[in-house]
């Protein structure tokens, strides 16, 4: 392989294990997956790599997408640990989240042969994990939703995700928090949200979270004089 071959290669690794991270990390976030998720996503990406790299470095003239990448990569993870590793339920339920994005928004992906065989090969192993539970895909789809949906918190993913920007998510939550916290509502078409720190709201509309729920959440739990501006 050239050089330039080679820095593609790593570039797309790279891709991949980020797609692994970020999986892991949302499982990190609620204290179900306990190991490093960005050196995991690292091996996990690497290992699947060198045991088949002619299919990732595009010798057959195609390499795979990011997305058929990481879902092979924890496929083989779950494939080669046992169900009593710490792990072992966080991997599963990360495939299980990156095959319904591929179930979903399949169609939206640049995605190749050899991507929809890496695709129907994980899905195959999510298939199996499910049945030696004792429960069916739809099944196991649920558990992961309900792993994932925290309502103590607010935090309600959806899967159709219909926000196409943070200005308009931002504002169906302002809207929600101010309906049930008169303390929220807008005065002079200026809500107290909008001079609260802004990050933390971002990363929930980068994870697809309800804004109609979170608000919700935030104005029943919000007491102004906490803030110091009562």
């Amino acid at each position: 392989m050239g050089l330039f071959g080679s820095v593609k290669s790593n570039w797309k690794k790279s891709e991949a294990a980020t797609v692994v991270q970020n999986l892991l990390e949302h499982q990190a976030k609620y204290g179900f997956f306990t190991s490093d998720p960005a050196k995991t996503a690292t091996l996990l990406i690497a290992k699947v790599w060198d045991s088949k790299p002619d299919i990732f470095n595009g010798k057959f003239g195609q390499r795979p997408h990011k997305l058929s990448v990481a879902a092979i990569a924890l496929s083989s993870a779950v494939d080669n640990l046992s169900p009593q590793n710490d792990d072992y339920s966080s991997l599963v339920i990360a495939l299980g989240n990156l095959l319904q994005e591929w179930e979903t928004n399949g169609t939206l992906y640049p995605l190749n042969s050899i991507d929809n065989e890496l695709l129907k090969t994980s899905l195959q192993t999510f298939i199996e994990v499910s049945n030696n539970q004792g429960t069916d895909s739809e099944e196991m789809s649920k558990d992961i939703s309900s792993v994932n949906n925290n309502r103590e918190e607010g935090i309600v993913y959806q899967e159709n995700f219909k926000y196409t920007n943070f200005e308009d998510w931002m504002q169906i939550y302002k809207d929600s928090a101010a309906s049930v916290n008169n303390a929220l509502k807008p005065s002079d078409g200026l809500y107290l949200i909008d001079l609260m720190e802004e990050e933390p709201l971002r990363r929930a509309f980068d994870d697809k979270v309800d804004p109609k729920t979170l608000g919700v959440h935030f104005g029943e739990n919000f007491d102004i004089m906490s803030m110091g501006f009562g």
